[in-house]
């Protein structure tokens, strides 16, 4: 059954079971839960207008309240008579009938209730008015009833009553799916299918070898369910369908059942759910083994002419009279990889393994045009006016018309040896052969085009193998084998479409162009169709009624329209204008509220009055769907929430859910929307109004009370603060220029250490974007990893940073082993020898003292290294004490005016050393001539 809102309810053995496309929801006995439903064998569902689904089980009624997820029994109170037989909703009230006509429903209050008291007519008066006559049921707003005899029709609350014909209906059981059609009522009693003339009262039956279940009109055709398959009903007899390849045979149908977007339900008892989409009807197959026992599934390649149709097969080829429908095979010991029937009529046959064959029309045996040893694998035909052309694994043959007895082929030795894949007449007569490393263009006067496959390069497809050629509006389009789609234009570049513009796989078997202009195409994904002109893909998977998607290579031919593609599983063929190009949007349900990571129920109406949260709802979580059971991975979901984020937000593959945390107060409008990823439907939009509740110091009852007393204390603060002594106040402003000055340092230290690599990184990020495409970087590898390398360095100093401002105090091993570290990165790869002494009588030191020798350090060694050019960098460090310090950093570079380079703009370096150097409360001193650099850091009464 299909519930108001969409979905799937389905009455098993073992429970009730939802499904919404993707998971199923199940509901089962529970001992220990009093609004569980009764039974797990459940027997049939309906809907009432109010939502509420009614249950028939073994030992009950049970009514199911979606929004509360509750069941609530309705009992007989007569337990040791049966349940109801069946249940029909009609007109706002429920009927049933009962095996003994003394029996009621004892109907629960709080269900009455629920049901604005609807539900209480469903008292035995009614129940007892149609005991005596076998059910049917509810269509539209007819009750309708049948007994021996008599039907009746209950409209508008008149009964009218219609006497059928002598002819007694031979059944004790009438099945509850019906059809009513044009004035026809057709059911079930046992196994016989029955057709009631509603206007004439004639009856009329169809006997059946089994037990008749479910029944359903499919594209004006009725169907039947049985223990033995699917079938559709004749004028006098039964056809069984072949739907599902491999078990029609041993299919026990119990239900048939048409959804609302045309989709056919099949129950069964032991192959679980089917779903069929007649749209998939248009998708025509062709199985050899049903033409012949002995033929192979695998079809390679399919040619059609007036007379007749020809198939390929891994294990033969099949050879089809339109006329007479006889079935001839030949070579079933060899694998046939391309056929044609040319238009004259010859049947042309090439095999997996170099031999080529051809019957004239009227001929009845085919003629072994040659053989050989090398690797000739036929691929593919194409046949022009005064050439028929023959693609091989290693090479181009052609042969000239007129066709003789004996024709004559030849190896076209202007393209080479080469694995062609497909060929192409263009409107110029030039002959394009895609093969295993581009396209060659044979020209009328015999010379060659070479267009080469090279890897990244624009004048070149977007893979070596090209397996299909077309010509669209003057453009030549090629697919490949794992490149996708790509469009040669006007001045010889090449445009690339391939999965991250819609294509269901880059893969591509073979490419055709249909009457209208529009290509198709076989991967791995499916069958795609793409308009050259809007660019637009739309793909077809098994979801649409494809049996298979393992497509042959180099199989596409079309005849009248129709297409014909060899597959693993047999021959496809479809007429691209029958395929519906627009599905119905499918409508987006809410199924889940969690609300600070607890489920909530909804509140009434909240997809029309929205949800409203407070201020102590922290975050909200929604489950949502959307019911598209054709495909359900063909759904994608976007949603924003207006006036917080106004774009939309694309879901990751899989995901039906969103969620929102943090929200500030006020009012927003949350949308959802299903997309179809092969433009299979329109998008479907949700609306949902949400309200976010201020906190209650947000509120005008609290806030304006609040201010008045915050000002009050803030007069009675400045008072109480106005009589504090100068001491005090002083002490005050003491404490915050210390502060401050603390801010500064720390500030100076990020903006030192971190700063500037991060406008580093930002500058050459910004180059290397608006560089990218025009070619002004030459090896963006290198720059990238330039910049990589520098981001590394400006984290490691952020680490050395944070490492000494973490702590108030530090080791002074922890410092010897990280200016240790520093200096052994800094002269890896420099030819200068270093010395490094490092004396401590204090196993401690504080973090200021650290830091800044580390940074003064850091700042020496990088100047001499890159400006001064020593030959040997000295460094000694002695700390006797926290408040006894010296650093001495001694080079033999080259050195420089101190007075001349210390005032040039930039020499921040050294000015920063001398304001490091005071911050730890020590003389700095700079000694620099022609034969080196002399930095000394001593603080007062250090030995020297």
């Amino acid at each position: 059954m299909q519930d108001l809102d969409g979905y799937i309810w389905m009455a098993t053995q073992d429970g009730l079971s939802r499904y919404n496309g993707h998971d199923f929801l199940n509901f089962r006995p529970d001992s220990k839960d009093s609004f569980a439903i009764s039974d797990n064998f459940i027997i049939q569902i309906v809907e009432d207008e109010f939502e509420m689904l009614w249950i028939r089980t073994r030992n009950a009624v049970n009514v199911f309240e979606k929004s509360s997820g509750r069941f609530y029994k309705i009992d007989n109170d007569h337990p040791i008579y049966s349940q109801p037989s069946y249940l029909v909703h009609h007109e706002g009230s429920m009927y049933t009938g009962w095996t003994f006509q003394d029996s009621s429903w004892v109907i629960p209050t709080d269900i009455a209730l629920k049901a604005k008291q609807k539900v209480q007519d469903l008292g035995v008066e009614k129940a007892g008015g149609i005991l005596d006559k076998k059910v049917i049921i509810n269509h539209k707003d007819q009750l309708i009833t049948l007994g021996n005899r008599y039907m009746s029709v209950s409209k508008g609350g008149e009964t009218e009553f219609l006497q059928i014909p002598e002819f007694e209906v031979g059944f004790t059981h009438v099945n509850y799916d019906f059809l009513i059609d044009n004035g026809m009522f057709y059911f079930h009693g046992d196994n016989t299918s029955y057709d009631l003339d509603m206007s004439t009262g004639e009856l009329k039956g169809l006997e059946f070898p089994t037990v008749l279940s479910g029944i359903a009109m499919v594209e004006g055709q009725i169907w039947v369910g049985s223990e033995d398959g699917i079938f559709e009903r004749k004028q006098d007899s039964f056809e069984r369908l072949s739907l599902f390849a491999g078990f029609e045979e041993n299919l026990q149908v119990h239900d048939l059942f048409t959804d609302s977007n045309g989709l056919l339900w099949i129950g069964t008892a032991n192959q679980g759910v089917l779903i069929y989409n007649p749209t998939s009807q248009n998708f025509q197959y062709t199985f050899p083994n049903e033409l012949d026992d002995l033929a192979d599934q695998h079809v390679w390649s399919i040619s059609e002419s007036d007379d007749s149709k020809v198939i390929g097969t891994n294990a033969g080829l099949l050879i089809m009279s339109k006329r007479s429908g006889n079935i001839k095979t030949f070579a079933r010991d060899k694998k046939f990889t391309a056929v044609h029937i040319d238009s004259e009529g010859t049947v042309w046959a090439g095999t997996g393994s170099g031999y080529l064959y051809f019957k004239p029309k009227g001929s009845p045996d085919f003629k072994l045009v040659f053989e050989t040893s090398e690797r000739l694998d036929f691929t593919v035909f194409k046949e022009t006016q005064e050439v028929l052309w023959i693609g091989s694994y290693s090479s181009l043959l052609q042969v000239e018309k007129p066709i003789g007895k004996n024709p004559l082929v030849r190896y076209v030795n202007e393209i080479g040896r080469k694995y062609v894949m497909s060929l192409y007449t263009d409107t110029s007569n030039q002959l394009w052969i895609g093969y295993n490393n581009g396209i060659s263009i044979l020209l009328p006067d015999k010379s060659t085009v070479e267009i080469p496959y090279v890897s990244g390069s624009p004048k070149s497809p977007n893979f070596n193998f090209v397996s299909g050629i077309q010509e669209v509006n003057g453009r030549m389009w090629l697919s490949t084998y794992d490149g996708g789609l790509s469009r040669m234009n006007a001045d010889s570049t090449f445009t690339h479409f391939t999965e991250s513009n819609g294509l269901a796989n880059n893969v591509l078997h073979a490419l055709g162009k249909d009457d209208n202009n529009m290509l198709w195409m076989t991967s791995n994904g499916g069958l795609t169709k793409f308009d050259p002109t809007s660019q637009e893909f739309v793909n077809f998977g098994k979801g649409n009624g494809l049996i298979s998607t393992n497509f042959s290579i180099c199989s596409m031919s079309k005849y009248d329209s129709t297409f014909h593609i060899g597959t693993i599983d047999g021959a496809l063929a479809f007429n691209p204008g029958q395929l519906p190009s627009i599905q119905k949007s499918p409508k987006i349900l809410i199924e889940k509220l969690e609300v600070n990571y607890e489920h909530t129920p909804f509140p009434e109406d909240f997809d029309k009055e929205g949800l409203v949260f407070t201020a102590d709802d922290k975050v909200f979580t929604l489950d949502f769907t959307a019911l598209h059971f054709a495909n359900p991975k063909d759904v994608t979901f976007e949603y924003k929430l207006q006036g917080f984020n106004e774009n939309w937000v694309r879901a990751n593959t899989g995901q039906r859910s969103l969620a929102y945390s943090s929200l500030p107060s006020g009012s927003f409008l949350l949308s959802i929307r299903a997309l179809s990823e092969s433009n299979k439907f329109s998008p479907s939009l949700l609306e949902i109004p949400i309200e976010i509740l201020p906190p209650f110091w947000l509120k005008p009852t609290f806030y304006i009370p609040a201010i008045l007393a915050f000002m009050t204390l803030v007069i009675g603060l400045v008072y109480s603060i106005s009589r504090r002594s100068l001491k005090a106040r002083v002490r005050e402003l003491e404490t915050r220029e210390k502060v401050q000055r603390e801010r500064e340092r720390i500030s100076r230290d990020l903006h030192d250490s971190v700063g500037t690599n991060f406008a580093y990184i930002i500058s050459k990020l910004d180059f290397l974007y608006l560089g990218w495409s025009n070619e002004k970087i030459v090896d963006k590898k290198d720059y990238l990893r330039n910049v990589m390398d520098f981001a590394r360095a400006g984290m490691r100093t952020l680490r050395e940073t944070i490492w000494a401002l973490d702590q108030a105090e530090l080791e002074t091993s922890g410092l010897k082993a990280k200016i240790g570290d520093y200096l052994r990165l800094c002269f890896t790869d420099e030819n200068i020898e270093l010395e490094f002494h490092f004396d401590s009588n204090s196993e401690t030191i504080n973090s200021s003292l650290a830091l800044n020798s580390f940074r003064i350090i850091q700042e020496a060694v990088s100047n001499s290294i890159k400006h001064g050019f020593p030959k040997k960098v000295s460094i000694h460090m002695q700390i006797e004490s926290e408040q006894q310090f010296e650093l001495v950093i001694v080079d033999n570079g080259k050195g420089f005016d101190v007075d001349r380079d210390q005032s040039k703009n930039g020499r921040y370096g050294l000015k920063n050393m001398e304001i490091r150097a005071k911050e730890i409360g020590a003389h700095y001193s700079l000694e620099s001539s022609d034969s080196g650099t002399k930095i000394r850091i001593q603080t007062a009464g250090t030995n020297t």
